[in-house]
């Protein structure tokens, strides 16, 4: 597989063919990377250089070279990068900028801390001009953030994926937004991709049900007013013995906040309770059930029938439970001209089984 080497104004400078080994992989919501192995030669060496590109044809991402390794002894070169997702890692949010539709909001941290703004401006970034209208909402503000995290941020809010496609041809790298598909099992609108021990494509499963952390109610402390009692909210609706507390101190939220041209607003005290019941969900956020699913799935598809952010199934009969997931990362790996590729899958809705299963045992 060659490997496409371009400078930092697309131009192509040369091609690779020759590696011992490489890794590439990219994410849903990340910025992915790549490893390279290569002889010592000097064509490679002029090609691998930090801030050059290389791109494989079939990918819609580029990486961007950021570290590079000559060995002398073993005669090898090893360069390191990312997508090229990880400009965007060169620029904070600056100003302030308030978050409502979470697609656009991704556009805009884009657009307007990468794509204008005189000297922060990077020339090749620009943003899809075909937004798809997802209506989904999260009501934040982002300051001082690298970028990515920001993405990432919104992208966890929203179910989105995004990534930096390449298009050498008109000299940008355009961002774009997207959420992968809803192949999972029981819908109808794209072909359902299941993977079960029946089918032969999948192995090795574990699940793990962890409650040890697990809290759902939290008792929010406000201020500490010498003036006033100290306001107390409590976030979370449980009773009896599905109720788990925990205590959060919200102390460092104030009544009195500033706009975003720094006037001295004071909160009704409706609007402060508000604040502290969400900083009390936030931090129940944080102790979930925790649910996983591992296990080795066949990868022979990958690419025809299902993608990087798609939904699928997996199905054990076994411990009678379903999972819905995406895929959140890929990666390829060539090593003396054999490619192997394994798949991650994402935060899994596992639904326990019951009636009659997908393979029509009858499950309790």
């Amino acid at each position: 597989m060659l490997l496409f080497v371009f400078d930092r104004n697309f131009a192509q400078i040369g091609k690779i063919g020759n590696y011992s080994s490489l890794q590439w992989s990219e994410d849903y919501r990340g910025v992915g990377g790549f490893e390279l192995h290569c002889p010592d030669d000097p064509e490679i060496v002029a090609m691998l250089r930090q801030g050059h590109y290389l791109y494989k044809s079939g990918k819609r991402a580029a990486m961007v070279i950021r570290f590079v390794c000559r060995d002398s002894e073993e005669m090898s070169i090893v360069a390191r990068g990312f997508s090229t997702l990880d400009l965007l890692s060169q620029r904070v949010v600056f100003p302030a900028l308030s978050v409502g539709n979470i697609e656009q909001g991704m556009y805009a941290i884009v657009h307007d801390n990468a794509c204008v703004g005189g000297f922060r401006a990077i020339e090749s970034i620009a943003v899809s001009d075909t937004p798809e209208g997802y209506d989904a909402v999260h009501e934040t503000q982002f300051l001082g953030e690298e970028l990515p995290e920001a993405l990432s941020t919104l992208g966890e809010a929203g179910d989105l994926g995004y990534y930096m496609s390449f298009d050498h041809k008109d000299k940008r790298h355009v961002f774009t937004v997207y959420q992968g598909l809803d192949r999972t099992h029981g819908q109808f609108d794209n072909p359902p991709v299941v993977f079960a021990a029946e089918y032969g494509n999948l192995r090795q499963v574990i699940i793990t049900d962890d409650m040890s952390l697990f809290k759902n109610t939290a008792i929010v402390g406000g201020e500490i007013d010498e003036e006033n009692p100290r306001v107390f909210v409590v976030a979370g609706a449980a009773e009896g013995l599905d109720r788990h507390e925990t205590f959060v101190d919200a102390s460092s939220i104030r009544s009195e906040d500033r706009d975003e041209e720094n006037n001295k607003i004071e909160l009704t005290p409706e609007e402060y309770e508000e604040r502290l019941l969400a900083h009390g969900h936030e931090a129940l956020g944080e102790r979930i059930h925790a649910e996983s699913f591992e296990g080795k799935i066949d990868v022979a598809d990958w690419g025809v029938k299902y993608y990087l952010g798609d939904k699928v199934t997996c199905i054990s009969s076994r411990y009678k439970v379903r999972l819905d997931v995406r895929i959140m990362h890929y990666q390829e790996i060539i090593e003396n001209n054999k490619t192997s590729i394994s798949v991650t899958l994402g935060e899994p809705q596992i639904i326990p089984m019951r009636g009659r299963g997908l393979f029509g045992a009858k499950v309790t």
